[in-house]
């Protein structure tokens, strides 16, 4: 099972490639725009022709820009990734808890609100593409390997 830093990590990784991809589309438009405005205003007929596909191009974008709404995605992950930051924060109290002596009946208790409430981070989280999870899953290891040679964490045991 994966924990919730995993899950955390994967949505902020697709928040920030949706975040990217907003950009990356929406200033393309707004220099496009400015440009096909500005060549429709020339008196060369020339320009004309480069107005029309500027237009057109500023067009395709806007398009995309909408029907993907990277922006909105880009919030629905970081919100999602949030969100299991926060219940691994609250599974580690419990533990520490745990350690200090909480009943058994509370501990069953809390153990059942964070299942239901992982439960709906499942259901409810934004979905993401297999090549995010890969990439997501690439730079997690990256950064370990980074942490591990710096003497941050230790290396993980060999395999056997």
């Amino acid at each position: 099972m994966r924990g919730v830093a995993w899950w955390s990590d994967v949505h902020q990784f697709a928040a920030d490639r949706w975040g990217t991809l907003n950009y990356g589309l929406g200033l393309p438009i707004v220099i496009l725009s400015a440009v096909a405005s500005t060549s429709a205003l020339a008196s060369f007929d020339r320009s004309n022709v480069v107005a029309g596909i500027l237009a057109l191009v500023v067009a395709v974008l806007s398009a995309l820009a909408t029907f993907l709404n990277a922006q909105k995605a880009s919030e629905l992950h970081r919100t999602a990734s949030t969100n299991y930051l926060s219940l691994g924060f609250r599974a580690k109290a419990l533990n520490d808890d745990l350690r200090l002596g909480l009943s058994e009946a509370n501990a069953h208790k809390r153990i059942r609100e964070l299942e239901d409430e992982r439960a709906k981070l499942l259901r409810d989280s934004p979905t993401y593409s297999a090549r995010i999870r890969r990439l997501a899953e690439k730079r997690r290891e990256q950064e370990r390997a980074a942490a591990v040679q710096a003497g941050a964490v230790p290396a993980p045991p060999p395999d056997l």
